[in-house]
This record gives C-alpha cells, sequence and structure tokens, in this order.
C-alpha cells in the first residue's frame, strides 16, 4: 500500500505541473497577443494627452470644493445637500451641517488621494498600454465625479468658469462608457456595439449641460446605461473572454455590484421611506461615498492581472457570510419577538425583567445555529456556483476513502484515472508504474 500512495503523490504532483505551466503559456501569449499596446509617436501623443485630462479633472476637482461645501452646509425643503428635518436630526447628535460638510470632504479628499495614487501606479507601470491609461484616468474620474463634489454650482457663477469647468470635465463621461464598453480586451463586443457608444457619449455630455432638457428625462439614461454596461460584460465573459479575462472581468463586476448596492442603499429609502428624513440619509450618504473607493481597487487589480483568482475566494464568502447574516439577524429579531411575546404571557409585569432573559435566550441561540448554517449555506453556494469544484471535492474524498481498502494494483490504477479525469479534466492522462522485479536488490 505504500508503493500505491507513492505513485499516487507522484502522479498527482505531475499533473498539477503540467497544468500549472500550460496555465503560464496561456497566460503570457494572451499579453503578448494584446493589441493595446503602443510605441513610438503614438505613445508620447497618448501620454501627453493622458497627464492633459488628469490635470484637467483634478483642477476642476478643486475648483468646485467651496461650492461644494456652500450646497452641503444649507438645509432647505428643496435642492439642497439636506432638508430641515435632516439638519435637526444632526443637531440631536451634536453635529452642525457645516461640521458634517467637512466630514464628507475629508471622505471626499481621501478616496480621491488613493485614487490619484493608484492612477499613477498604473501609469508608470502600464503607460505603454493604451487601455490602462483608459482605466487609470476612469480610477480617478469616477469618484471625483461622483462623490457630490460635482453639479452642485449655483447659478449665479460667472459664465467663464462654468465654461472653463465644461471644458475640463468634458472627457469624464467619454472614459466612463469607453472603460465598460472596452474593458477587459480593448475591443468592441460585438463589433456594432460602438454605435451605442457613441449614443452614450452625446447622452452623458447631454446630462451635463443641458439636464433638463425633456423635462428632465434624460436622466432615465442612468439605469439604462448601468443594465447595458452589465449587459455587455456578461455577453463578452460568456463569448470571447480568455480565462485571465474572465477573472479581470469578475473583479469589476464584483466593484461595479458593491457600489451601486451602496448607491440603492442611499437613495431608495432616503427618496421614498421615512428614514429620509432621519440620521439614516446623512450616515448613507458617508457609507456610499466611502464604497465608491471598491470600484477603482477592484479594476486596479483587474488591470494589474496580480492574484486574480482571489476573487473567487472573496465572492464565495460573500455569498456565504451575507446569506448566514441575513438568515440570522431575521431569526435573532424573530426569537426577541417571540421570546417577549411568550414571556410576558407567562408573566405579565409591564417592563418586567424579561427582556434580558430573552436577548441572552436569543444570542445563545443564535451562536449554537451559526457553525451549522455556515456549513450547510456553504455547501448550497458550492453546488449551485461552483459545481465543478465541488464535485471534483466529492470525488477526491470518496476516492480517498476506497484507496484505504484498495489492494488490487489494477483496480487502483482504473479508480485513479477515473478520479484525475474528472476533477482535474486534463488533455491527455497516463499512468506509469515501475517494474518492482527490475530493482536490484540491495
Amino acid at each position: 500500500m505504500s508503493k500505491t500512495l507513492q505513485v499516487l503523490s507522484w502522479v498527482m504532483m505531475e499533473l498539477v505541473r503540467d497544468m500549472t505551466a500550460t496555465e503560464m503559456v496561456d497566460v503570457s501569449s494572451t499579453r503578448g497577443a494584446s493589441n493595446t499596446l503602443l510605441s513610438g509617436r503614438w505613445l508620447i501623443v497618448a501620454r501627453i494627452v493622458w497627464v492633459l485630462v488628469l490635470a484637467g479633472m483634478l483642477v476642476a476637482f478643486f475648483i468646485q470644493i467651496p461650492y461644494y461645501l456652500a450646497f452641503m452646509s444649507r438645509a432647505c425643503p428643496d435642492s439642497c445637500g439636506f432638508t430641515t428635518q435632516q439638519e435637526a436630526a444632526l443637531a440631536s447628535i451634536g453635529i452642525s451641517l457645516d461640521t458634517f460638510a467637512w466630514i464628507a470632504l475629508s471622505c471626499t479628499l481621501v478616496i480621491s488621494l488613493i485614487s490619484v495614487v493608484l492612477a499613477l501606479i498604473l501609469f508608470r507601470r502600464r503607460s505603454n498600454d493604451w487601455m490602462a491609461l483608459l482605466v487609470a484616468l476612469f480610477l480617478v474620474g469616477y469618484p471625483i465625479m461622483n462623490n457630490g463634489t460635482t453639479g452642485n454650482l449655483p447659478t449665479d457663477i460667472p459664465p467663464s468658469l462654468w465654461v472653463l469647468l465644461q471644458v475640463l470635465t468634458f472627457p469624464v463621461w467619454i472614459i466612463y462608457a469607453a472603460t465598460f464598453m472596452l474593458f477587459p480586451s480593448g475591443r468592441f463586443v460585438p463589433h456594432w456595439t460602438w454605435i451605442l457608444f457613441i449614443v452614450w457619449g452625446i447622452w452623458g455630455q447631454l446630462i451635463t449641460f443641458t439636464p433638463d432638457l425633456f423635462e428632465g428625462i434624460l436622466f432615465l439614461g442612468y439605469p439604462l446605461f448601468v443594465i447595458t454596461t452589465i449587459i455587455w460584460q456578461v455577453y463578452r465573459y460568456r463569448h470571447s473572454s480568455t480565462p485571465v479575462q474572465r477573472q479581470q472581468t469578475k473583479w469589476a463586476i464584483a466593484g461595479l455590484f458593491a457600489v451601486l448596492v451602496a448607491n440603492q442603499l442611499f437613495w431608495l429609502p432616503s427618496g421614498f421611506t421615512p428614514l429620509g428624513q432621519t440620521l439614516y440619509m446623512p450616515a448613507s450618504f458617508l457609507f456610499y461615498q466611502l464604497v465608491i473607493l471598491a470600484l477603482p481597487i477592484t479594476f486596479f487589480i483587474a488591470i494589474q492581472r496580480n492574484r486574480l483568482y482571489d476573487i473567487d475566494t472573496i465572492i464565495n464568502r460573500a455569498l456565504v457570510y451575507g446569506s448566514v447574516t441575513v438568515v440570522l439577524a431575521a431569526a435573532y429579531a424573530g426569537c426577541i419577538i417571540a421570546f417577549q411575546a411568550i414571556s410576558r404571557t407567562l408573566v405579565p409585569i409591564p417592563g418586567g425583567p424579561d427582556e434580558p432573559i430573552t436577548i441572552v435566550i436569543s444570542t445563545l441561540l443564535i451562536a449554537a445555529l451559526f457553525q451549522p448554517l455556515r456549513r450547510r449555506v456553504q455547501r448550497a453556494v458550492d453546488r449551485r456556483f461552483y459545481r465543478t469544484k465541488y464535485d471534483a471535492r466529492k470525488a477526491v474524498e470518496a476516492f480517498g476513502t476506497t484507496l484505504r481498502q484498495e489492494v488490487d494494483i489494477a483496480s487502483f490504477r482504473e479508480r485513479l484515472l477515473t478520479v484525475v479525469q474528472q476533477t482535474m479534466e486534463p488533455a491527455h492522462v497516463s499512468l506509469w508504474l515501475k517494474d518492482p522485479s527490475s530493482r536490484k536488490d540491495g
């Protein structure tokens, strides 16, 4: 049996080494085949344009900071940073609108600084790749143009300053659309989507210069743009992406999904529920500003291609622990309500000692449920979203169980080749066993 285990270890190591080498060849060949590299005159022009566009975005950002502070520091029923009810909610915890405006601006400055640093790193390392240059501008443009510092200009702003700001921020929406439509390969997929790129580019300029055109109906274009962006990325992922590009897409979509969730947690309850008149609105606003940084970080990781395959683990953990958190939170609330109702029925003392007891019992119950629930959710997620890996793990576990009882070398050989084929799916599998009779007696 020791010989059998040695053969098993040797075969597995050789297969893993071969598959790793093949993967490295595939990645290097993908990089070599990239058609986004620049050289000569075009490289110089691209670098100059990149520096000018980045400088323009940063100048526009700093010019609008005083207007941002003024917008966030006043309350009114309409078209202000906060309503009078929200101002009162902040005052109840000792925070004025001026203080909150500086807190929000500080978050914005930190996020923008991190984004600029990431962009400069990309420029330093990948400035000969125009797709990397485009993404680097996107890393800066997205947080700056979505953190509330833009679009809050007063009506009495000097016309010359208004024109200057529009010129400096003119490329931003084009950068948005181009990044989402071309990432990660630098090609339009399908090829006819360049028409939609032009449409979205024109729409972005219209919404910037004339937001009230057609009675504000232009704002409906934003959710349409997000939906089409996701459709493009899914289509590209399924039909034209290499394995590395698929991992890049996963990172990009993960960042976009995080920002969209934070955005809706801020906008929907604030605008359509009573929460909009409480501390929820300023708190969710700060949370949204911080989560905006997720998109530059995930795009930076994707374009750098470092540790791309970690995204599968991150997504897996997010699905598992997110589901467990929601279920346990609902169970915890339900347990407290149920136990309090039962205890008050048995011991009807208003405001009696039943509340601490029910909280302790509910907490202990939830703590006991955590591990069993996590294991069940983990298995469900693996079966639903990681079926191949789940089946492979189950096959290896079953093979390990039968290996302890296997004594026939022919049967072992057949089982080993079957398991390797099912789990690793190599192009070719063969097993070589050394003839024991060929060994020299010591």
